[in-house]
């Protein structure tokens, strides 16, 4: 049953060429690239945020395309017209090294960047030295002539950016960075360089964080702060994701298993500020096809072999400044069938190891992010077509489709397909910006490059051969051969308009299941059946032994709790985790020892250092190490093998188990290690996970989860809440009957927490939201006495509050000694001012959760129950207390008001406390290495006379 929805929220219209070109041949110093470059580059033209509504007027409404061919130059192409608006022909010698940019600064002026690979206005020297470090610019006028030559030396700023053993990996722009004159480029070793648009002058850079590793960079995102939701809110800049991997082996090992790091860097374009404010690894065991993200935290990651995978990136905090935070799954990854195997065999011949890719090089596939959770793919058909297609990565669903038909390239053409998407112009088009967009959806355009090369080869050149030399540094790969290449290339631009919502709803993903199923793989897909059995045969020869090592040992855990025998299984995966800890500890010992004998090969002199900086150097390495013993284990526990290694711990129950029955067959600490290690997802459980520790009497673990998962839906929380609630006043009948037995002691266990306990960890959870935690509420509590005995706990809890905000006096605004303690940065903090799950577990089982948290639970408590105590007599006197209460916090809040603009200057002291305790040493220092930033903009002329201060206050003059 087709959904009605569909045809009004989700669509993709025929798409329209908008250019294409040729070149016969490439005249030039062929280098030794790595892998097959693009013919051509697409790039939006990026406009200042004061020009985004003017679009219409000036008849460019669709935008500019900025397009860089190789051996050809670049084009200005106008979507709306189909035609060049300017171009700049730089001759069949002059080859690029990634996108140009553009930028629209005024109605009729742009200005173009170029990062140059080969050129003849270049010297055998300085090519060989500085290719992929120079950056050309040139600027264009619209009111000329559309086709001028080459800029020319006089009018064109040429300036190296990247250093001598880096490269540019992109250069990047948004509007808010194009109003302040700035524009930015990635290094290919991760280094973000911040340079003023005009002169090319750097402005402020950041190098990679991770020292003791060298990073190759896979892929960047860059998106205005005011519309990024991982980004900092209170700064106009733009927000960079930075995608990389690390590269400790050779290249033939790179890319089929390893950590892909995603770092988030913050770039302040008012202050010139760039800090990191987020870091993010994730554990890969297969070859890495493309990625994508939104400005909503969308990121997925999409595999060769048909993995795709899909992850939530969180709002910054300090934590996930120190040390690496992993990804968080945003749903079950699922595994596309059949009919994309010959996509990805085709892009596994066609593009190089997936580690190593960045986005010059040639894929047979691409996605790119819409809004929200919508993702666009693009995927070449073995009949000569590209199929496109939207995607919901929340419900695994396709909502759209469509086939753009190809001619028949030559034999032996390699064939590539690349997405290129506008951000912001989806960014204007979700906030209704530029008219296109009502209730029915996000209208937006996405550019579709199509690439044909083909290419021959001299036996002499030894360009398309394999190498028989030893692996070289990126200098010297980069380096030029004096043999020539003749290439016949064919490149196409297309326009696929289409129309998403702003927001993912399962409404338009129900009934896509039967048109979903084809691009999917079965179960059965998965065994010696597909695509020829050599496949699974081909899989069993690449396992690593650390693989084998787990399958046996999830074979024997299997046996184990098959055959009752709890703790033996235990043994077995206690003695897994030791093994792995200890290989992963000896194979970073022998990487510290290889990296010291290269240090001394280099000749590099060894600084003296007293015994405090040793002893600091040694703690920090120790901590190194540890986390790398963690990032190697947690490679192994990934998201199938720990929901295959929970199907056999924690299956469905026939029958309620007896307490010797629980402690036998449940092997409660493998449970627990893997909820530490933060490797568990609720949905890996049939049932849900709660349900499951629950039928085993395991509360411990339920308390564990709430600190270790995110995803705990509010109705298993609240249906645990009320098999708790009657625990409790059953406990409580028994013991009122035999008050009067002296010998009449009952074996309760003491790992059941109290109402309280538990309430307060699902009242303090991170993703509890008020919506479903009412219907949770009005399905689950059904009894008045269940919900008089909640009340009271939050009487309680408000009645405590009252008391504690009392203790210094009518109204005590200080905190005591015992409500402050030190972070682990050691700046002064409340003790409760997080309020978060993982730090309410440590302490008091009565601890009382923070105000905001006790009264957004009681403001949906109420919402969903009011009713049903009115009719519970009893409950009268809990409302009426719970109502004074309230009515006492609401005046004292009132009161708090008149206070909030004298105490607040200290309050942003304080957070700046904070902010700067948790930067590392080295960002510290280049804080204060560079000074005032209003000195760096306008000099002293711009500072506020200092005779003019009056306490906190500044007199400004303002002339009119």
């Amino acid at each position: 049953m087709a959904n009605p929805l569909l045809a009004q929220f989700v669509s993709i219209e025929e798409p329209f060429q908008l250019t294409s070109y040729s070149s016969s041949s490439y005249r030039g110093k062929q280098k030794q690239k790595k892998a097959q470059q693009l013919h051509i580059f697409a790039n939006h033209v990026a406009t200042a945020s004061s020009r985004k509504s003017k679009g219409k007027s000036n008849g460019r409404g669709e935008g500019l395309v900025t397009v860089a061919a190789q051996a050809d130059g670049i084009h200005l192409v106008d979507i709306s017209s189909l035609h060049s608006v300017a171009s700049h022909t730089l001759g069949p010698s002059t080859s690029f090294s990634c996108p140009a940019l553009s930028l629209g600064e005024d109605e009729n002026e742009y200005a173009t960047y170029a990062v140059i690979e080969a050129s003849p206005d270049l010297s055998d020297e300085d090519e060989e030295g500085i290719a992929g470090r120079v950056v050309w610019k040139w600027k264009d006028s619209l009111l000329s002539s559309s086709s001028a030559p080459a800029a020319g030396k006089q009018d064109r700023t040429q300036r190296v950016i990247a250093s001598q053993n880096d490269r540019i990996h992109g250069l990047y722009a948004t509007p808010d960075l194009v109003s302040s004159h700035r524009i930015i480029a990635l290094t290919e070793s991760g280094g973000v360089i911040l340079l003023d648009s005009e002169s090319l002058e750097q402005k402020a850079s950041i190098s990679n964080i991770e020292e003791e590793t060298t990073l190759d960079v896979y892929r960047v995102f860059v998106f205005s702060n005011s519309s990024c939701s991982f980004g900092p809110k209170n700064a106009a800049g733009a927000t960079a994701l930075i995608v990389s991997f690390e590269h400790n082996g050779s290249e033939d090992d790179a890319g089929k298993s390893g950590l892909m790091n995603v770092h988030v860097v913050s770039i302040d374009s008012i202050t010139d500020e760039l800090a990191v404010s987020g870091w993010f690894k994730l554990a890969l065991s297969r070859e890495i096809l493309d990625v994508s993200c939104s400005t909503s935290g969308c990121f997925s990651v999409l595999c060769k072999d048909g993995t795709w995978a899909s992850y939530t990136l969180p709002p910054p905090s300090p934590s996930s400044l120190s040390q690496a935070q992993p990804l968080r799954p945003l749903s079950r990854p699922f595994k596309l069938g059949d009919a994309f195997s010959a996509f990805l065999s085709s892009s596994t011949s066609s593009s190089r190891k997936s580690t190593t890719a960045d986005s010059t090089s040639s894929s047979a596939v691409s996605i790119a992010s819409l809004t929200s959770t919508y993702v666009l793919l693009a995927a070449l058909s073995p009949s000569h077509g590209v199929h496109i297609q939207i995607w919901d990565l929340q419900y695994s669903a396709v909502l759209s489709s469509h086939t753009l038909p190809l001619p028949s390239p030559a034999p032996g053409a390699v064939v590539s397909v690349k997405l290129v998407v506008d951000n912001e112009g989806l960014i204007s088009a979700e906030h209704g910006q530029d008219g296109k967009t009502g209730n029915s959806g996000v209208k937006g355009q996405a550019v579709l490059v199509v690439s044909s090369t083909t290419t021959s080869t001299s036996p002499e050149s030894g360009v398309t051969s394999k190498s028989k030399t030893s692996k070289k540094s990126k200098t010297q790969t980069s380096s030029t051969t004096p043999s020539t290449t003749s290439s016949s290339s064919n490149s196409s631009l297309f326009v696929v308009p289409y129309l998403v919502p702003a927001h993912s709803s399962l409404a338009l993903a129900l009934g896509r299941g039967q048109a979903t199923q084809p691009w999917l793989s079965s179960p059965s897909d998965d065994s010696s059946s597909t695509p020829a059995g050599a496949g699974e045969k081909e899989k069993q020869k690449t396992k690593s032994k650390a693989e084998t090592e787990r399958e046996k040992m999830f074979e024997s855990v299997k046996a184990a709790m098959d055959g009752g025998k709890a703790k033996v299984a235990e043994g077995a995966f206690l003695e897994w985790v030791k093994n792995v800890e200890d290989s992963s500890k000896s194979a970073v010992a022998e990487k510290k020892k290889e990296a010291k004998k290269e240090k001394k090969k280099g000749g590099g002199e060894e600084m003296e250092v007293d015994g405090n900086d040793d002893t600091a150097q040694n703690e920090k390495q120790q901590e190194w190490q540890q986390q790398e013993q963690r990032q190697d284990l947690s490679v192994l526990l990934d998201y199938n093998f720990v929901k295959d290694l929970l199907g056999v711990l924690l299956p469905p129950l026939k029958a309620p188990l007896t307490l010797q029955q629980q402690q036998q067959s449940h092997a409660k600490e493998i449970v627990k290690l893997l909820l530490e290690r933060k490797a568990v997802s609720s949905g890996m459980v049939e049932g849900g996970l709660l349900r499951a520790l629950r039928d085993r009497g395991d509360w411990a673990s339920i308390e564990l989860c709430f600190s270790s998962l995110v995803d705990i839906p509010e109705s298993d929380m609240i249906e645990t809440l009320v098999v708790l609630i009657k625990y409790h006043q059953h406990q409580q009948q028994q013991n009122d009957t035999n008050a009067m037995h002296v010998d009449s002691s009952q074996s309760v266990p003491s790992s059941i927490p109290s109402l309280a306990r538990y309430l307060s960890l699902v009242t303090v959870y991170p993703t509890l939201t008020s919506k479903p935690l009412v219907v949770a509420l009005k399905r689950w509590i059904r009894d008045p006495q269940d919900a008089l005995d909640i009340a009271k706990t939050v009487e309680q809890w408000l009645r405590v509050l009252g008391q504690q905000r009392k203790a210094n006096g009518e109204v005590g605004l200080l905190p005591s000694n015992k409500d402050l303690e030190k972070n682990k940065d050691g700046v002064w903090v409340a003790s409760n001012s997080k309020g978060d799950a993982k730090k309410h577990s440590k302490r008091g089982k009565e601890d009382v959760p923070p105000l905001s948290k006790v009264i957004s639970f009681l403001q949906a408590f109420l919402d969903s129950t009011f009713l049903l105590l009115l009719r519970h007599p009893p409950s009268h006197k809990t409302l009426q207390l719970l109502q004074s209460h309230l009515v006492e916090e609401s005046s004292f809040s009132d009161t708090l008001q008149q206070l909030r603009g004298s105490l607040e200057p200290f309050a942003i002291g304080h957070q700046k406390s904070v902010r700067e305790a948790a930067m590392p040493e080295k960002e510290k220092e280049r804080q204060r290495q560079k000074g005032d930033w209003r000195q760096r903009r306008a000099g002293q002329a711009a500072v506020v006379g200092s005779a003019a201060s009056v306490g906190v206050y500044q007199v400004e003059e303002m002339v009119l």
